[in-house]
């Protein structure tokens, strides 16, 4: 999208409007001291018509603003604790935590194949390093 931007001197364009019109009565001003001829004069003439027009111009100080918009994709990051601690028990039940947490991520993957058509998921399992975990097709595909 383009658009043209108008930001005058101080502001005003009445300020602009009256200097313009001072302009153009200096416009209908000739030089006294000698006759001129009609090719002379129309030269003359050009010549003060494009300097008022520039001035204008410059006293209107325009400017083109163009707008880009680019769309992002935004990221969710999911993250699994694949460290050995999650070995021990969850709390006073006889599965692991490890078992937990895959039971918890799993049954979020409806959810998560939702935010996939908007944003890009991404799951990664961490212990001394980060390691990526497929989710392909809203499916979790977890390292044996």
């Amino acid at each position: 999208m383009t658009t043209w931007y108008f930001q005058p001197v101080f502001g005003s364009h009445l300020l602009v409007a009256c200097i313009a019109l001072v302009l153009a009565a200096l416009l209908l001003v000739g030089p006294v001291f000698r006759q001129l001829s009609w090719r002379q004069r129309a030269s003359l003439l050009a010549l003060r018509v494009m300097l008022f027009l520039l001035v204008v111009i410059g006293l209107l100080q325009p400017a083109r603003i163009s707008t880009t918009t680019k769309p992002q994709t935004g990221v969710v990051l999911v993250l699994a604790d694949q460290t050995r601690s999650m070995e021990l028990p969850s709390g006073s039940s006889s599965r692991s935590r490890w078992e937990t947490q895959i039971d918890a991520l799993n049954a979020a993957e409806p959810a998560l194949a939702e935010l996939a058509s908007q944003f890009d998921v991404k799951v990664y399992g961490y212990d001394t390093q980060l390691s990526g975990i497929d989710f392909s097709g809203g499916q979790l595909t977890w390292p044996s």
